[in-house]
């Protein structure tokens, strides 16, 4: 329906441009000017200036990430793997690898060197995140192996709902930034703890749909999604033209404002 490719379309494009603020706000300016300081303009603490490893492990998880976040909504599109299975099955390779690798690295990176600066929840919603990813491309890989090609389509979708919560914890953290911009009390604590909830509600909306207990043609569903889409690209665009581009072109964003210390 036109609803639901609406709904694809902007999921897919948040998740394009947040590619594009990891890649020009973290990875070349690290790879490419040597400039790692610049982590901390929008992530207090990530950067570790005395632990060059934790730095690369950190530089690869996000570039395996970029990949993911590019990829996926390729690889579910019906049409596109019908014309075009070898293209499908390498991406395909590509993908599953850069959600192990990312999921991986992350977790790596958390147990080794903890993220959370601040709050021990971040850590444990990143274990939580990590083990997910981790977990369904994993069983993706497995079933494909196995040529149990309905599961792991299964897989798959669970795969990219869980990647998608790389983008949808930031975009569902906008409200709270913009808030404490006006005036609320500023708390990581809040924006971290939502690291509890970018997964499951995905995943559970999915098993509904999946099950037929939940029916996404009918008259109340297309309002929800559409709403969904309205809400959901006047998030997207507040984030990207307030906190990453600004971080792109290296100027002040929404976050590094709201989070001073």
């Amino acid at each position: 329906t036109v609803v639901m490719v609406n709904t694809y379309a902007i999921i897919w494009t948040s998740m394009i441009l947040f590619g594009a603020f990891a890649l020009g706000q973290y990875i070349l300016p690290a790879l490419l000017q040597g400039d790692w300081e610049r982590w901390d303009h929008t992530d207090a603490g990530l950067y570790r200036s005395q632990n060059k490893p934790a730095n690369l492990l950190m530089v690869a998880h996000m570039t395996c990430g970029v990949c993911l976040q590019a990829l996926g909504p390729i690889q579910l599109i019906p049409s596109f793997r019908r014309k075009y299975i070898k293209v499908h099955r390498i991406l395909g390779r590509i993908y599953i690898g850069s959600a192990l690798g990312a999921s991986g690295l992350a977790t790596i990176h958390v147990l080794l060197y903890r993220t959370s600066r601040k709050w021990i929840h971040e850590d444990i919603g990143n274990v939580i995140f990590g083990l997910s990813v981790f977990g369904s491309a994993a069983m993706s890989l497995w079933h494909i192996r196995k040529g149990d090609i309905p599961n792991h389509k299964v897989w798959s979708v669970r795969l990219f709902l869980a990647v998608f919560g790389a983008t949808l914890f930031r975009i569902i953290a906008v409200p709270y930034v913009v808030a404490v911009l006006l005036g609320a009390p500023s708390s990581q604590a809040v924006v971290n703890s939502l690291f509890y909830v970018i997964v499951l509600p995905s995943w559970l909306g999915y098993e509904l749909v999946r099950r037929k207990q939940l029916d996404i043609t009918s008259s109340k569903c297309s309002m929800i999604l559409m709403a969904f889409v309205v809400v959901w690209a006047i998030l997207t665009f507040v984030i990207f033209v307030g906190a990453w581009l600004p971080a792109i072109l290296n100027q002040p964003s929404l976050q590094s404002q709201a989070f001073k210390d």
